[in-house]
This record gives structure tokens, sequence and C-alpha cells, in this order.
């Protein structure tokens, strides 16, 4: 004790704990900022993600629309099982000219979790959506170091009402899933230029890029988006200091060959803008970048369809020609602020948001994909770009223009939060437009009445609602409006309603001038052959379906029917009802039918066994059980008989009466 209190400090001792005591309290302030800083960087995701929500909430209140709805999911039988040849089968195969196998098994997922209930669907849209706007509020943070510029940049990304066909249409699904793993990518990427640990970052970057693509094939940009940031950051864009980059661009080029093969699948070679020149094009090109340019900040006169513009006079309407002026324009913003001497962090977000814009909408500019000029979902990315520039702006006007004006510095906050109101309220009013069919096709004929596909589509859900005074009308409507692909319909309707003459007249057309899938205008004149007794010509259409579309279980199906029942082709018949067994286990009139050959050929162990699969998946089919009694008859299976008979019986069949009094007294 009297030693510890003679102890004195030398003076250098003195030094070091004043030292550490002044850093001691210098330190504790910077990690109560750090911890505010991330407290504050949560609520804002917090508020994004909220908003987002919100904007979205409806869009779980809706259904499939018969607009690829039908081909990627609820008609699909490739989605009703997930395993090794399910897997194999997305991997080798295109889907509605798409080549996406990352996408089908997500639906796939989908329909183990939850069936054919659309609740599901559209839940899987908006939790993608929710995490892609938190990544873009990531990616754009971790490159501007700026609170503002990201939550203004995911904000106006999330809630934007452009972006309600991505979300709100399940088909779409592929947008949602090459975003996000594309957004993914690109922080990532960021991280390979701020970590030392490159090369796990790199490969992980080469793996995200690889999910995008397989997604969907607009991810092809990814390399210039990688070459982007390396110059926002200051990077060297020589070869030399970008040899990293020649993977991506080695299967960017590999998918996109893919990509543009993979368009010829369904059907015969075709070119949806066929009537217009290299020279139309341009000016084509030029109107959609003025159009997706307009409406991402003014999103007014939405439409699931904007059709291709028509040339009365041979000349397109003056406003595509006047486009090119803004697209000029464009260009001009980009090279005067690439030149100018203004602050060097504003300068390069706005010229990262035009090139980010550019880039990731160039493809689809002048290299048109279906009969629309213009479709909302490919802004779904590049708007990042926009969003980022108006983010970049709004902090500028705080802290340099209105530095010292708090009532401007307010308003311009105001305007903010009101133009993110406004937006919420449009994108929640379009997710109302996407919740049926009839709702979505009305919609755009609203919006323009010269739509012909959209009379079309809205015809066949007339069709589906027994509505066939109004679908007719629409397909008339749709045929006079020159969208040929209508007679196709139109025929099904008249074979519906028993005008098979008229109806084989409208298929005869289709099979000239249709441009969808010409299987099914095949397999449909062969079903009006069928009701007219022309019994070869009817076969004849069914292989031709099938030849055009090997997979078509149902065309195998009523083939084999004709060959039993009208040009007695035994074998013929078996052969087609082992493939559509094959292609689809489900179907109970295969096996019925299948087993009626076996019964006429002798076979009746074969018979017996396919009777019994039909009930089985089908316990109502009174056919089944009836024919299913004259088998074990014939197997001297008396009392087995009966009880089959019976049940037919109890089903409706009165003709099972007659054998249960002969056979089972």
């Amino acid at each position: 004790m009297l030693q510890a209190l003679n102890h004195v400090d030398s003076p250098k001792a003195i030094r070091m704990k004043k030292k550490a005591k002044n850093n001691s309290s210098n330190q504790a302030p910077s990690i109560k900022q750090d911890r505010g800083k991330k407290q504050l960087l949560w609520v804002l995701v917090a508020i994004v993600i909220l908003a987002t929500g919100i904007a979205y909430s409806n869009s779980l209140k809706n259904g499939f629309v018969n607009w690829d709805d039908d081909l990627y999911v609820y008609t699909n039988p490739d989605i009703t099982h997930l395993d090794g040849s399910s897997i194999r089968e997305f991997f080798t195969g295109y889907f509605v000219k798409m080549y996406a196998p990352i996408t089908m098994i997500s639906y796939a997922l989908d329909y183990q979790i939850g069936g054919l209930n659309a609740t599901v669907y559209h839940s899987t849209n908006l939790i993608l959506h929710l995490l892609n706007t938190t990544l873009v509020f990531c990616l754009v943070y971790l490159l501007t170091r700026q609170m503002p510029i990201a939550f203004i940049s995911a904000l106006f990304f999330g809630i934007h009402p452009l972006h309600v066909e991505s979300v709100a249409w399940i088909s779409e699904r592929k947008d949602l899933l090459y975003s996000f793993f594309y957004l993914s990518g690109l922080i990532t990427y960021l991280q390979i230029r701020r970590n030392n640990e490159s090369r796990k970052y790199y490969f992980f970057t080469i793996l995200l890029f690889c999910l995008a693509l397989l997604s969907k094939s607009a991810a092809v940009t990814f390399p210039l988006a990688l070459l982007l940031i390396d110059f926002y950051r200051g990077q060297k864009l020589t070869l030399k200091d970008n040899l990293d980059k020649i993977p991506f661009f080695v299967l960017a080029l590999g998918f996109g060959i893919l990509s543009l093969l993979s368009q010829q699948v369904i059907g015969e070679n075709r070119d949806y803008v066929a009537g217009y020149t290299v020279f139309d094009r341009f000016f084509l090109g030029a109107y959609s970048f003025t159009f997706y340019l307009i409406k991402s900040v003014i999103p007014t006169g939405l439409s699931a369809l904007h059709p291709m513009p028509m040339k009365p006079s041979g000349l397109l309407p003056l406003r595509y020609y006047f486009s090119v002026l803004s697209f000029i324009g464009f260009v001009w913003l980009l090279f005067r602020v690439f030149r100018s001497k203004i602050d060097e962090a504003f300068k390069k977000d706005i010229i990262f948001g035009l090139l980010f814009f550019l880039l990731t909408l160039f493809l689809i500019l002048f290299i048109p994909v279906g009969e629309a000029v213009v479709a909302e979902r490919y802004t779904y990315l590049p708007y990042i770009g926009i969003f980022m520039i108006l983010g970049r702006l709004y902090l500028y006007l705080q802290e340099q223009t209105f530095r010292s004006l708090p009532r401007l510095r307010q308003c311009c906050t105001a305007c903010v939060v009101m133009a993110a109101l406004l937006f919420t309220g449009i994108a929640y009013g379009r997710n109302g437009v996407w919740k049926d069919t009839l709702s979505l096709f009305s919609d755009v004929i609203a919006k323009d009445p010269d739509a012909g596909l959209a009379y079309n589509n809205r015809g066949n859900i007339r069709i589906e609602q027994k509505d066939f005074k109004g679908a007719m009308e629409d397909f008339n409507k749709a045929i006079e409006l020159k969208y040929e692909d209508a007679y196709n319909n139109r025929g099904i309707l008249k074979n519906r309603l028993g005008e098979y003459r008229s109806a084989l007249e409208d298929f005869n057309r289709a099979v000239l001038h249709v441009k969808l899938d010409k299987a099914k205008v095949h397999y449909n004149r062969g079903i009006a052959r069928l009701n007219l007794s022309d019994y070869k010509g009817a076969e004849e259409d069914f292989g031709i379906a099938i030849k055009l579309s090997p997979k078509y279980g149902s065309a195998y199906s009523n083939r084999g029917l004709v060959r039993y029942e009208k040009l007695s082709d035994l074998a013929g018949a078996i052969r087609d009802f082992d493939t559509a067994i094959s292609l689809d286990p489900t179907d109970p009139y295969s096996y019925y039918n299948r087993g009626n050959v076996q019964l006429r050929s002798g076979r009746f162990e074969d018979a017996l066994s396919d009777y019994d699969r039909t009930v089985q998946i089908a316990p109502g089919f009174t056919a089944a059980y009836f024919n299913k009694g004259v088998v074990l008859l014939k197997l001297k299976n008396r009392e087995g008989a009966c009880l089959s008979w019976s049940k037919a019986l109890d089903l409706g069949a009165k003709t099972a009466a007659e054998l249960m009094q002969a056979y089972c007294q």
C-alpha cells in the first residue's frame, strides 16, 4: 500500500496515458456515428420495402391471365413435377420461344407449394421484386456512398408504375429472376474491386451471371455493366486491364446466339415486324427510346400492349420521325456532361446513369421481338440509371443550389414525396388491371381500339365464360383489324357451336396466314374434319401437328382415336395412345381409349389394366367401369364384372342394368 502511494509515473508514461485517453474519447463518438449510420440505412431500406409492398399488395389478389400464363403455368404439364427428368427437360428445351430453365424451375417449385393457386405465384413475384429493390439500394449505395441517392433510386425502382408488368404478370417472372442475379453479380463485382479476396468473388460473379442468363437472355448486357462500373471507379479500360472480362463476353455471345435461335422454335420462321424497312426500324427504335425516357418521369397512358404502328400511306406516323430528335438530344447531353467541368461526383453519377440506361436498353430498341413497338417490362433494369440521376440531382439541389434556402429544400423534398405517393397510387391501380384476362384486354382496347391482338385474346376468355356472342364479335373485329391469328380462334368457336363447315374455312385461312403456333391450327382443323367425317383428313392434320410439335399429347390421343374408331388401324392407335400416355400419365382418356383398343384386339389383361388406371385417375368415369365389366366377363370373373357394372349403374349407365340382369342373377 505504501509502495503504491509513493509510485509516480514517468513523463513518458503520462504522455502515453493521455494519448490513449484521447484516442478512447475520439473512438467512442466514431463508433456511435457508425452505429447511427447503419441504423439509418436499415430505416431507409425498411421505408423503401414498405412503400413497394403497399404499391403491389393488391397483386396478390390477382389470378392467371390467358396471355402466356397458360403456356408457362396452368396448362404446362412440365411444371407439375420436379425431378431429374423435368430439370433435364428445362435445360434442354425452349418454352414459349425462350430459353429460361431457372425460371421454369421456379414455376415448378411454386407448383410443389400450392399447385395452381395463383396467389403463390404472385407472392413469389412480389418477394423477388422486394429483393431486387433492396439490391438496388445496396448497389447504388456501394457505388456512390450517398444514402439519399440510394434511397431515391431504390424507392422509385420499387414503386414505378412501368414495373407493374414485370411484377403483376406471372409470365414475366424471368424479368425478376434475371435482375436478381444480375444485380447480385454487380454487387459481388464491386467487392472484387474493394476486397483482396478477389478470386472468391470473381468466380461467384461468373456464377451469378450464368444464373442470370439461365433466367433470361437479356442478361447479356452484364459485361458492359462491369465495364461501366470500372469507368465509374476510375479503372483503366485498356484490353490488358480487362482480360478478366473475357469469360463474361464469351458467355454473353453464346447465350445471345441461343436466344436468337430460340425465336424460331415455335411454328415456322417468321418476322414479327414484316412490312417495316430497315429505315423504318431505326425510327421505331428511336420512338421506343423516347417512350421509355418520357415514361420514366410521366407514367401515363400505360397499357399491356402498345401495337406496332400502321402505315396506311407507306409512312410511319410523324411522331416516329420526330422522336429521333430526343435520341440525338440524349447523345448530345451525354457528350456535354462528359466534356463539362462540373463537380466530379455529380458528373460521374450523371454519366453512369445515362450510360446504364442506354446499354441495358439498347438491344431491344432495334431488334424488336413480338408484335409491340414498346413493352413496359423492358424498363425494369434500365430505369435504375434514370433513378440514380434523379437521386443525384436531388442531393445536388439540397447541398449546393438550395443550401442556404431551407424553404426551397423543403419544397424539393415535398416534390419527391408527392411523386412517390403519385407513383404508388398509379402502380396500385395498374395491378388491378392485371386481375384477370377480361380486365387486362378490355383496358388495352380502351387505350387502343385498333389493337387486334387484344380483341382476339378477349374473345378467348369470353369463350371460357360462355359469352359466345361477345367472343364472335371480338374475333370478327380482330380479323377486321388484320389480326389473322383470330381465324384460328374463331374456328374453335364455330367448332363449339357446331358450324363445322364454316370452322374449316377459318382454319384453312389460318394455315395460310397465322403467325403463331401452326401445330395448334392443324390440330383444330383436324377436329373440324373429324366432325365432318373426313377421317383421313383429320388423321393427316393431327400428324402435321405432331410433326410440328412432337410433344403434342392431345394430337397423339385424337389421332389414335381416329385410327381406332374410324380407320381400323389398331396398331397405329396403340402407338399413339402409348405416346400420349408417356407425355401425360394423368390423362384418363388416353388409358380408356387404349383399353378399348386392347379389348377389341383380344388383349383382355392389358385392357383391364388400362381401365383400372382410368378409374384410379377419374373415379367417376362411367364408361370405364362399364367396359371393365365386359373385360372381366371375358376373363370369366363374373362376380367382378357384376361389381363393375353395378358401379357404372350407380354413375348413370342405364345399359349396365341389362347386362346385370343377364349375367348377375
